[in-house]
């Protein structure tokens, strides 16, 4: 033991030194903007962190092509890693929400055909241009907040850089987080170096998180094992809260291997763990010294961590996040707690398992330290919470199999208690027989159904008329339980009975049931239940008695049967109805929209309605005469009807109403019957998205090309018909959407300028001028660049 206590006590100093102190770097640093690296060469020297001064450009999202044209303007350095409202670039502290260019020149020692760029992420969104060319990226940057889509992902990518000096240009945007900007390094080096420095980091968080979920479900085990060990259920819960906070932090596994996780909801359990953590440590040590660790303090922190959960799920991301530290300072709060309090009262009491805690706690001090320091950006170092905990892990273990020896030794003085009270059981049963005896002669010669049993309803007598009806031997039946007897319908019912008539003994209880004969056959009989007592207050079993009563159940039961076969085809008739009514509704679905049909249900009828602003999609398929002509009836309509159950799905994804289709013409809108802000942008983006699954048909085999129009306006729609009526729209937006596909291109989308005007902040355009569209005249037309 003491042997082990110095193993830990070793490597907890080494890992506080090679961890927790800052790191004096003296590697090359960014001055004003310049990384050089002339004199560095990644072969020899390694990679290196781009820390220091890059220059800043607040509220500007500059590409490459603008500090070509000398468009940025310089405005200020900032710190990375590093967030922007920690710093001050402008004469007043910069808001967390904000987007900004990160801007950065490096010169090298000599031209590199192959390097890497390494980063854990910024505060929300990025994207990353090394000499012109986009290498890295993080969510969407957008200058709009709504637009914004954050995302926390590592990345190692590779990079041709045939070039001795560098640019790097980083756009930022944060809308999620309190802080934003560079948080994180930026590491620059060879490729194969990047990437064997990322495996070393992958094995050392796998390898704990593969320990945190064998002693979780070690622990639990124990738990359910021994419901009295609530010790072992906390320790894997803790356990269990450290494997998930390493799963959603440093190497971010979970986003890696789900990158469609919600964000929101990863950071949200990253800070409930860490709220967590404490309270589940403190809750153990609480069962591990109860007597010196005081209840109230158990509360005030139960208290605190409910009210830190509460802000954490139920209060937006920026001010959840920017609580920070006030978490932390919990975190410290309990252990100073257990350093000060705890664990000098358990030494001084002589506890046992005293030493190897406070040897524990001093780990898990020192890493927990170092994690707050490096989340606050302190200091530059990996997490080592999850590693200081494998390590107390050690000790730990000690103090719970010390516990468990014990509750086996508590275990096994129960067990010399058990056997001794089974022996004072073995002479109640002697006593129950010689009382037995007594009764034999009556019940042999009586026609009810007689047996007693012994407290747990083992038959210890059973009379020859009960034998006889049932078809058993005596060996067959005395010995067994009663429930082998009797219907397991029925058991329950009987054996609440019996309960029952040992608490009331002077009652005689009446009950229905089901006994089965050895043919299988099943005996209705009526039974009469007595408690047998040996004293007053020792009960030595029962006596029970039944009568035959199966012909009277069977009327009863035929008459059930006819009841339910009533209720049965009542409730199948139902069933049928409302099968053929959903078959009905969806039909009608498959016509008319969906709120245009529940109007039509409910009124008997739909009023025509004006839109005011929606956008019209006209698709036609190019030289579709030509094409047809080629090919078998079977062959056209199976490739026709192949593209427009595509265009369906692609409609119905992005909320636009299929209206109708005319020969090789597809006509959609959106905007109707449910008015859409968006409906210009709804519409161009399931175009292109239309164009995409033409072009993937065309490359598997298909036959078709395609070209679209659309243009944004008002519109009339409404039922008309009585017979195969439809659901249509009119209107002058109708007609140019059509010359907008009349005057379209093969794969191109052809667009009105009404369009343009709704779409141009979110999609490129080309104009292409004014051409002529039938009876429209000269119209400014537009494609959008796919």
């Amino acid at each position: 033991m003491k042997k082990m206590i110095k193993l830990i006590l070793i490597l907890t100093v080494i890992i506080t030194f090679l961890s927790c102190n800052k790191v004096k770097n003296i590697s090359p640093v960014v001055k004003q903007g310049v990384l050089d690296l002339s004199s560095w060469d990644f072969e020899k020297d390694g990679s290196i962190k781009m820390d220091g001064e890059w220059e800043f450009y607040w509220n500007r999202l500059y590409a490459p092509e603008d500090f070509k044209n000398n468009i940025a303007e310089h405005t200020s350095y900032i710190q990375v890693p590093g967030t922007w409202n920690e710093q001050k670039v402008t004469s007043q502290p910069l808001p967390g929400k904000g987007f900004g260019t990160y801007h950065l020149k490096i010169k090298l020692n000599h031209s590199y055909d192959i390097l890497g760029i390494r980063t854990s992420g910024a505060a929300s969104a990025y994207k990353l241009w090394v000499n012109g060319k986009v290498i890295a990226s993080n969510g969407k940057v957008s200058a709009i907040a709504g637009q914004m889509i954050p995302q926390y992902l590592p990345v190692l990518t590779g990079m041709v850089v045939n070039a001795e000096e560098l640019e790097i240009i980083v756009q930022v945007a944060n809308n999620f987080h309190s802080k934003g900007g560079l948080w994180d390094t930026v590491e620059l080096g060879k490729l194969e170096q990047l990437m064997k420095e990322r495996e070393h980091t992958t094995v050392y968080e796998l390898f704990l998180i593969g320990i945190m979920f064998i002693l979780f479900i070690y622990h639990i085990w124990i738990f359910l094992l021994r419901k009295s060990e609530k010790i072992a259920l906390w320790f894997g819960l803790l356990c269990f809260t450290l494997l998930l906070r390493t799963i959603v932090t440093d190497e971010r596994f979970l986003y890696v291997l789900f990158p469609g996780f919600n964000l929101n909801f990863g950071l949200r359990l990253e800070y409930i763990c860490l709220s967590m953590g404490s309270l589940l440590y403190g809750v153990f040590v609480y069962y591990l010294f109860p007597l010196d660790f005081s209840k109230k303090v158990l509360k005030i922190a139960l208290g605190l961590t409910i009210i830190e959960l509460v802000i954490i799920l139920f209060t937006n991301t920026e001010f959840y996040t920017s609580l920070l530290l006030w978490y932390q300072v919990s975190v410290i709060a309990i252990a100073f707690y257990l350093l000060v309090i705890v664990s000098p009262k358990s030494i001084v009491h002589k506890r046992f398992g005293a030493i190897p805690f406070f040897i524990s706690i001093l780990i898990l001090i020192a890493c927990v330290v170092n994690d707050i320091l490096s989340s606050r950006l302190i200091i530059q170092t990996i997490y080592l919470t999850p590693f200081g905990f494998f390590l107390t892990i050690l000790l730990q273990a000690y103090i719970l199999a010390s516990r468990i020896s014990f509750a086996f030794g508590t275990m096994e003085k129960s067990t010399e208690k058990l056997s001794e009270m089974n022996i004072m059981l073995e002479q109640k049963f002697e006593q129950v027989e010689q009382s037995e005896k007594k009764f034999r002669n009556i019940i042999n010669t009586t026609s009810l159904l007689i047996c007693i049993m012994d407290p747990k309803s083992i038959l210890t007598f059973v009379s020859p008329s009960f034998k006889r009806s049932l078809g058993y031997k005596t060996e067959e039946m005395e010995g067994r339980p009663a429930s082998d007897f009797i219907h397991p319908d029925d058991i329950k019912a009987v054996y609440d009975t019996f309960e029952k008539a040992t608490l009331n003994p002077r009652k005689l209880l009446i009950i229905e049931g089901r006994l089965i004969a050895k043919n299988g056959e099943y005996m209705d009989v009526e039974i009469r239940a007595n408690a047998l007592y040996e004293s007053r207050k020792v009960i030595s079993g029962a006596i029970v008695m039944m009568n035959d009563i199966t012909d009277r159940k069977i009327a009863q039961r035929t008459q059930e049967e006819n009841q339910k076969m009533l209720e049965f085809k009542v409730e199948e008739r139902t069933l049928q109805l409302k099968a053929e009514k959903k078959k009905s509704d969806d039909l009608l679905l498959n016509i008319l929209p969906e709120e245009v049909a529940e109007e039509l249900k409910h009124s008997g009828r739909s009023e025509a309605r004006q839109y005011e602003q929606v956008t019209v999609m006209f698709t036609d398929f190019v030289n579709f005469t030509g094409i047809s002509q080629e090919l078998t009836p079977k062959e056209l309509v199976s490739e026709v009807d192949y593209c427009f159950k595509g265009f369906d799905d692609i409609m119905e994804r992005h909320g636009l109403e299929k209206i109708k289709t005319i020969g090789d013409a597809y006509l959609a809108v959106c905007g109707l019957p449910n008015e859409n802000k968006h409906h210009a942008i709804k519409a161009a983006s399931a175009a292109l998205d239309i164009i995409k699954f033409i072009k993937t048909r065309k490359e598997a085999g298909g036959l078709f090309e395609i070209r679209i129009g659309l243009h944004s306006g008002s519109v009339v729609a409404g039922i008309v018909g009585s017979k195969k009526f439809a659901y249509d729209i009119w209107g002058d937006a109708v007609n140019t959407a059509s010359r907008m596909e009349n005057c379209s291109e093969a794969g191109k989308i052809n667009i009105s300028e009404s369009t343009y005007q709704l779409i141009k902040e979110a999609y490129s355009c080309n104009h292409r001028g004014k051409i002529e569209a039938k009876n429209k005249g000269l119209t400014d037309m537009y494609f959008i660049n796919s």
